[in-house]
């Protein structure tokens, strides 16, 4: 999943940092990764107009939070209204239920804790997974 991020182009980095900056500011998570991403570049030839190139590039995030207010719909609206370069997916988890996934052994979160690529993290907040009692 890392690797992804290496074949981003300047622009891409941008409009990525633009997305996580909006989100962290409106919605304060404890914690936001990519689990997945489509870069997607497509050219245009054509005899009636000019060569043109078109990139986009689809994320699916997860946020941490642990506020009560932050809903998933609420974050998936604000994405959607200010990333235009493709599509964004979330999935919002609290921090209780992040644990008690972890402690469940529910596969799906564990690999995405395990593997996905920590885009942010707040300050002081312990993004490792909890031991199991």
């Amino acid at each position: 999943m890392k690797k992804m991020f290496e074949l981003m182009n300047p622009l891409q980095e941008k409009r990525l940092d633009e997305l996580i900056k909006g989100i962290v500011e409106k919605f304060k998570p404890l914690q936001i990764l990519c689990f997945a991403s489509n870069l997607r570049i497509d050219a245009a030839l054509s005899c009636f107009s000019e060569a043109r190139v078109i990139e986009s590039c689809d994320y699916e995030l997860l946020t941490v939070t642990d506020s009560p207010g932050s809903t998933e719909n609420e974050m998936q609206d604000f994405v959607s209204s200010i990333y235009r370069n493709g599509k964004v997916i979330i999935l919002n988890l609290k921090k209780d239920d992040m644990h008690k996934a972890v402690k469940s052994k529910n596969l799906y979160i564990t690999t995405i804790l395990n593997e996905a690529a920590v885009l942010y993290i707040e300050d002081g907040f312990d993004s490792q997974i909890p031991n199991e009692a």
